[in-house]
């Protein structure tokens, strides 16, 4: 919804909670301006009721002499003065109800401030509640890791943040209740701001009810793509055979893209580290790595890059001692690493070739990450149609970036439709003049980094994939690499 939109749907709702309230407030000095009017109007009557009552108790030949004295001394004096008096009662009334309005109107900008004031102070002090501070809870878990205590700390954290987020949907919930009430416009807008604090599993049934007639806000705002990402690993920690995950063996990812014509970096054999021969101009890389954990770039004798810690060592013994580090540390899982030829971005000056990872949704092609990782790692990210974005990943590595021929995006997005899959990235190498191919990533390192935006923009992709896929399969679509 466009930001004017949504700004006079904000002033709307203010505007709807002012008329209630100044309709019950109306209501309420109407009554009582009634009763008063009543009284005075009542009062006066009771005198002339008495003295009729008189008059007929007298014979009838001093009928007509009282009567021209009770219109005279009665009617004449005090039921003009009355009526005067009612008269300007009615007017008063007419100010009276005026100034209401207006001191209404007054209270309900006063209240309406307060309302908004006292928000922002309930949320601040949440914000700032010092039990609840960043450096505090660092500092507990330092000293709870440090005491062996960490579990026991990480059930507190656990606890305090189910407790906070309870408090907070229990307030939200209560909105979706409040804005049931309202017509459609309104309360489809309030249910999206809601949405937007909830995520899926957290969303009540009440919001859901009438989504059989799609008489429902938009659930988009619920796409993300960190979660569903985290549930299909957990499909694969079931033990389903998920098929990008069979491309994650290196050398089958580059048979599978070697026979759809793309330009390969071929393999100078699988070595352990004590076999390694020595070669200049090649790159080492683990058999099964992610991350760029344990990728050495081997220029020259003195002239090694650790691309992972984008530091340059100076020789071979220093290579070897890292690579021994990366199986100790668990960087790399198993002694087998693989030698490949080293492209460069520019032959002169020795500059490596340039990562090109794709974010591919089974054909679709959105989101493109450049890498420039020397003399230090750089990063540039691309829209499919060749725009720089921003998506909070790298925000302090960034760097201009060269891009890449509009035209790949076509091979690259055929590609990923081969593999049925929602979701994988396909890496490429971007060197002198050629684009070759590098391997298939079926999660990303630090996915979870994207801000909202991009998180919800690329959350949708992964489920429109899915519906997709799933139309591709039902008409008989085979995909014969994956039977």
């Amino acid at each position: 919804m466009a930001n004017k939109e949504e700004q006079l749907l904000v002033k709307l709702i203010k505007q709807q909670s002012q008329i209630r309230r100044i309709e019950k407030d109306y209501y309420l000095t109407s009554k009582a301006l009634e009763e008063l009017k009543s009284e005075y109007e009542n009062v006066p009557m009771k005198s002339v009721r008495k003295v009729v009552n008189f008059m007929f108790k007298r014979p009838f030949l001093n009928i007509l002499n009282l009567v021209k004295k009770v219109k005279k001394r009665i009617v004449g004096k005090k039921y003009y003065k009355i009526k005067e008096e009612n008269r300007q009662l009615k007017t008063n009334e007419g100010k009276l109800e005026h100034e209401v309005k207006i001191l209404n109107s007054k209270c309900n900008s006063l209240s309406q401030e307060l309302n908004e004031r006292h928000i922002e102070i309930s949320m601040n002090k949440l914000k700032t509640d010092p039990s609840l501070s960043s450096q505090v809870l660092m500092e507990q878990v330092i000293s709870s890791y440090e005491n062996g205590e960490i579990i026991k700390a990480i059930e507190e954290l656990v606890k305090v943040k189910r407790d906070k987020m309870d408090l907070i949907n229990e307030a939200l919930y209560k909105s979706i209740k409040l804005a049931s009430k309202e017509e459609d416009t309104v309360k489809y807008f309030i249910y999206k701001k809601i949405l937007s604090g909830l995520n899926a599993e957290e969303v009540p049934e009440l919001l859901l009810r009438g989504m059989e007639d799609k008489q429902i806000a938009s659930l988009s705002e619920l796409s993300s793509f960190k979660g569903l990402l985290t549930m299909r690993l957990r499909r694969y920690q079931l033990g389903e055979k998920l098929p990008e995950w069979q491309l994650d063996d290196k050398q089958k990812a580059v048979n599978f893209a070697k026979k759809y014509g793309f330009k390969v970096s071929e393999s100078l054999g699988t070595y352990s580290l004590n076999s390694l021969p020595e070669k200049k101009c090649v790159a080492i890389k683990p058999k099964n790595g992610a991350g760029s954990r344990g990728v050495y770039l081997v220029i020259s004798e003195n002239k090694i890059i650790d691309v992972k810690r984008s530091q340059q060592l100076v020789n071979k013994l220093e290579l070897r001692e890292r690579m021994n580090q990366d199986l100790e540390m668990e960087w790399v899982g198993q002694d087998e690493w693989i030698m490949e030829p080293i492209y460069f971005y520019e032959k002169e000056t020795k500059e490596p070739a340039r990562d090109l990872k794709f974010y591919c949704f089974y054909g679709k092609v959105k989101l493109i990450l450049e890498v420039n990782r020397y003399p230090e790692v750089r990063y540039c990210w691309w829209t499919a149609e060749g725009d720089r974005i921003s998506t909070g990943k790298y925000e302090n590595q960034l760097m201009d970036g060269d891009g890449f021929p509009l035209g790949f995006i076509k091979q690259v997005e055929d590609l990923s439709q081969r593999i049925p899959a929602p979701f994988c990235r396909i890496d490429f190498l971007k060197s002198e003049g050629e684009i070759i191919f590098g391997e298939v990533t079926p999660k990303p390192g630090n996915y979870d980094k994207f801000n909202d935006k991009i998180d919800n923009y690329l959350g949708e992709s992964y489920l429109e994939a899915e519906g997709r896929l799933m139309t591709d399969l039902l008409k008989g679509k085979t995909f014969p690499e994956f039977q």
